[in-house]
C-alpha cells in the first residue's frame, strides 16, 4: 500500500448556519439561504477556476424514522443540496469537492438547548487556491 502526504491551501470560509438553514433531519435548503446563495456568494464565486469545498454538517440527533441512515449521511446531503442551489445558479459542477462529516466537527461542543444545536446545522462552503486544471493535471 502506499501513503501520501500533501500540504493543502485552505481558502476563504463561508459558513451557512444557524435556525434558518436547515431544519432538524432536513436536508432542504431554505428560500432565505437559498436567495443569500444565489445573490451574494455565486457571484463571489463566478468565473473562478478555483477549487470549493462543501462541507455538511448535523447536530446530534437521533435518525430514527427519518431517511438518513445516520448523521453522516445526513450532513453529506446537505452538502449535496448547497451544491445543487450553486450549480442550478450556473456554476460549473466540477469545481465542488463534498463531503460530510456528520458530529465530528460542532461550533457549539455541548449543545443541549434547540438554538444551540441549530448552530451545528451547516455547510461550510471553502473557497481553495487550488486551481481546477491543476487536480486535472495531477491526476493524469
Amino acid at each position: 500500500p502506499q501513503m501520501r502526504v500533501k500540504t493543502i491551501r485552505e481558502g476563504i470560509v463561508f459558513t451557512l448556519g444557524g435556525p434558518s438553514t436547515f431544519d432538524p433531519l432536513s436536508d432542504e435548503v431554505k428560500p432565505a439561504v437559498r436567495r443569500m446563495l444565489v445573490e451574494r456568494l455565486v457571484p463571489l464565486l463566478k468565473g473562478r477556476n478555483n477549487k470549493v469545498k462543501v462541507i455538511g454538517h448535523a447536530a446530534r440527533k437521533r435518525t430514527d424514522g427519518s431517511p438518513w441512515k445516520d448523521l453522516d449521511d445526513l450532513s453529506y446531503a446537505r452538502a449535496k443540496a448547497v451544491v445543487k442551489v450553486l450549480v442550478e445558479a450556473g456554476l460549473d459542477d466540477r469545481v465542488f469537492q463534498l463531503a460530510g462529516v456528520g458530529t465530528r466537527e460542532p461550533v457549539k461542543v455541548n449543545a443541549m438547548a434547540p438554538a444551540e444545536a441549530a448552530e451545528n446545522r451547516r455547510v461550510d462552503i471553502i473557497l481553495t487556491e487550488v486551481l481546477v486544471d491543476e487536480l486535472d493535471r495531477s491526476a493524469q
